[in-house]
């Protein structure tokens, strides 16, 4: 005798088979992260099955929160191990080095446009390249 009761797996994917019109309605974006939700439910489908919950879209939904908790910690493992190699002495003297070389660099290029300047090879003026440059500071800190 055949099994009467459908697999999760098989009811999974009829059930996402069922949500195959609100995937056609979203925008290319959103249906890449509909399919990555969905994937996500293929991917606990084991720890779901052994559930046993009489409404498919319980499990599901375990799943879909199970893979986001998962990603949301590994960026925030990410950012805290970011943070600390910020945080190093060592590396807070470096950003200033780098920027303070950054700096040097924009006024080496600025000297150069007032000096094209003066032979009208260029038409900017220094209170707009200054501007700029201050602009470009704040952006960068």
């Amino acid at each position: 005798m055949g099994r009467t009761v459908p697999s999760y797996r098989q009811a999974l994917e009829r059930e996402i088979d069922r949500w195959k019109g609100f995937r056609k309605a979203l925008r290319s974006r959103d249906a890449e992260a509909f399919d990555r939700m969905m994937n996500a439910c293929r991917l606990f489908a084991s720890a779901a099955s052994m559930a046993t919950r009489p409404i498919l879209l319980e499990a599901m939904f375990m799943s879909i929160l199970l893979n986001q908790e998962k990603a949301l910690t590994e960026i925030k493992d990410k950012l805290d191990i970011l943070e600390n190699k910020l945080n190093h002495p060592c590396a807070r003297s470096f950003s200033i080095w780098v920027l303070s070389f950054w700096v040097e660099g924009l006024l080496h290029i600025l000297d150069r446009i007032l000096i094209l300047k003066e032979y009208d090879f260029c038409i900017l003026d220094k209170s707009r390249v200054l501007l700029a440059l201050e602009v470009g500071l704040v952006v960068v800190a």
